[in-house]
């Protein structure tokens, strides 16, 4: 979810030149209240036909409903979607702001679209005799000038921060006195209020905590991430060095695998670079392989397709001595059984 605050309309009379409907006054902005569940439309789509079905239907034109029509005309048009709703509102002298909520979790393709779209337009009508807000869009130009989106973020309390902070005088029309908890707050006697005052601070105290801690967590996993990945590539260049060591020189130059040929692209943040160097190490080792192999059968005897004499049953055949073997000498490792070794260990079991 991402938290957005915008301003939704200038102060009144700051467009007066525009078209009847468009500059409220402040009296017509108060009659349209808060803005509480109306939801998030792109471009107004959608918004006349949600209420023409209310309409007939006859059931309540009103926000809410206007996104719950909605939720259903999007199945056979993606475009009429409501994709957030309008959480909470606000004004001061330079005009009224509006604290929203997008579903970038459900639609993650709006992570893209909403830096073009940041204009704020709100739609309202006269219904039963008072001014109804229907919905609040996001467009690339909006019909009122200057109503932008001003601000954005993953945590709803900052965002709440943000618009009670910049913009928190509350105009005297938009507000018919203390609000409700005021109220109720101010009919407590001053030791209640000082343990309220104290339950907040302490909630407020471990919030501010666990966000800590929480960010200290993802700080932590970040840093591990990339330990492992370094470790990991650190580990592949070993083994890959430790293979091309054991290569003769003509294999060598004949693929370009020498030391200076192959370090700086494997020490490159390229992947391409990393897989070219790669691909011409295994096709040496190959090549290697291949001529070791063809090596090894020429050397081995061959064996006589003639079928072996037989022996005299009347001869008897005399059993030969038994010789004791001397212990073979310790052989020294050659290149060819070091590069099978190295292969062996860095890319497993490898059948000649």
């Amino acid at each position: 979810m991402l938290y957005c605050v915008g301003r939704y309309h200038p102060p009144s009379g700051e467009n007066g030149d525009l078209p009847p409907g468009y500059d409220l006054t402040n009296a017509e902005l108060r009659e349209i209240g808060a803005l509480d569940g109306v939801p998030i439309t792109l471009e107004h789509t959608g918004v006349a036909s949600a209420v023409s079905l209310l309409m007939q239907s006859g059931k309540h034109v009103e926000g809410y409903n206007v996104g719950v029509v909605l939720d259903t005309l999007c199945k056979d048009n993606i475009s009429q979607v409501p994709v957030g709703v309008c959480l909470d509102v606000s004004s001061c002298d330079s005009g009224y702001y509006v604290l929203y909520g997008i579903d970038t979790t459900e639609w993650p393709v709006l992570k893209t679209l909403l830096p073009h779209m940041t204009g704020i337009s709100l739609s309202h009508m006269s219904y039963g005799g008072k001014l109804i807000p229907l919905e609040l869009s996001l467009c690339v130009r909006p019909a009122r000038p200057g109503c932008y989106q001003l601000y954005t973020s993953a945590d709803y309390v900052d965002a709440l921060q943000y618009m009670r902070s910049k913009y928190s005088d509350v105009n005297p029309d938009m507000s018919d006195g203390p609000s409700e908890i005021e109220q109720i707050l101010a009919r407590l006697t001053d030791a209640d209020q000082k343990i309220i005052s104290a339950r907040f601070e302490t909630m407020v105290k471990e919030i501010q905590r666990q966000r800590a801690d929480a960010q200290k967590a993802m700080s932590e996993a970040e840093e591990l991430r990339k330990t492992q990945s370094s470790g990991n590539t650190q580990l592949l260049r070993w083994g890959l060095k430790n293979i091309e060591q054991q290569l003769p020189d003509e294999v060598k130059t004949t693929f370009n695998c020498a030391p200076d040929q192959l370090m700086p692209e494997l020490s490159s943040n390229d992947p391409e670079a990393v897989r070219r160097a790669v691909d011409r190490l295994i096709c040496a080792c190959s090549h290697q392989m291949m001529q070791m192999s063809s090596q090894q059968q020429s050397t081995e005897p061959r064996q006589s397709r003639k079928r072996t004499r037989s022996v005299s049953p009347a001869a008897p055949v005399e059993p030969a001595p038994a010789v004791t073997a001397a212990p073979a000498p310790v052989e020294q490792q050659s290149n060819a059984d070091l590069l099978r070794e190295a292969m062996a260990n860095t890319f497993g079991p490898f059948n000649s």
